[in-house]
């Protein structure tokens, strides 16, 4: 293990970011801060593959309220046994001290990996549901981010322990290189806003993002296409639930996985009165990822 390298870097803030939060607070999207991980770890070590991540820690949020252009974080990366370690921190000066806090941290591997085996994918929406919301409903009242990130399109149908629906990118351009290899960002954000639906069926609070086991990118998402994405509930606790993600374009070829995607109450929102919890069954361990 070599020693930990800490370099400050600009975080380009982009106005559509502010569309990602609720009640005047924006904060970040985890995508965008995986992202921008991304092309730093490429920026500094080439032979790194940014589509192969895992043990992504989301630990708190970056509050870019009101932030305008370039923010100065912290970048600080580290070999960990094949596997480079990077995480984006921020500083805040106290009396004496500076306070360094870390916001977001994965694992992307050290040179090429063996070709990833092609994953069966077969996202079909059901023509019942169990209960389906739409996506105006959803952000309207469950995920009241602004019209940027509406990604969920049509309607979501809940179908046991699985999410499945439709998402889009926008033809926005993200900027940064890595997107040629990692796709559009959005996606990936609307199919945890699928999983935020499903969750809150189970929970009493309104589950957000706090880690991720591992994500793979296969096909990178293009801006402007629709995909199938498909959130299946795996494991649940009092504080807790976990998720299988599947993204996959429309002639059935998956995109992106990502398992073990852990959410817990951010306190972020509030949950809104008229969304009762639906009664369903418990998820048990052995559900898969594709219905």
């Amino acid at each position: 293990m070599s020693p930990a390298r800490r370099q400050r870097c600009p975080l380009v803030v982009k106005p559509w970011f502010a569309d990602h939060g609720v009640s005047g607070r924006a904060v970040l999207p985890a995508v965008e801060a995986l992202l921008f991980l991304a092309a730093r770890s490429h920026e500094a070590c080439p032979a790194v593959d940014i589509t192969s991540m895992r043990e992504v820690r989301l630990t708190k949020f970056l509050d870019i309220t009101n932030r305008h252009g370039e923010l100065e974080v912290l970048v600080e990366m580290e070999d960990e046994d094949g596997w480079l370690s990077a995480a984006l921190c921020s500083e805040t000066p106290l009396k004496g001290m500076t306070r360094v806090k870390e916001h977001c941290r994965v694992l992307f591997r050290l040179g090429p990996d063996r070709e990833p085996e092609e994953e069966a994918c077969d996202i079909t929406l059901p023509r019942q549901a169990a209960l389906t919301f739409s996506a105006t409903d959803i952000y309207r009242r469950m995920v009241p981010f602004g019209p940027t990130y509406h990604s969920l399109q049509g309607t979501l149908c809940i179908d046991g322990n699985h999410a499945l629906g439709t998402v889009r990118a926008p033809l926005i351009a993200c900027g940064e290189a890595a997107v040629a290899l990692l796709g559009s960002p959005f996606p990936c954000d609307g199919a945890m806003h699928a999983a935020c639906v499903l969750g809150q069926q189970r929970a009493s609070f309104i589950p957000f993002p706090v880690g991720m086991a591992t994500r793979q990118v296969l096909r990178p998402t293009q801006p402007g296409q629709e995909y199938l994405v498909c959130a299946t509930l795996t494991a649940e606790s009092p504080a807790e639930l976990t998720f299988a993600l599947r993204i996959a374009d429309t002639s059935g070829r998956l995109c992106e996985k990502i398992d073990g995607l852990r959410m817990r109450d951010a306190g972020l929102f509030q949950r809104a009165s008229a969304s009762p919890a639906a009664a369903l069954p418990p998820a048990t361990p052995k559900d898969q990822a594709t219905p």
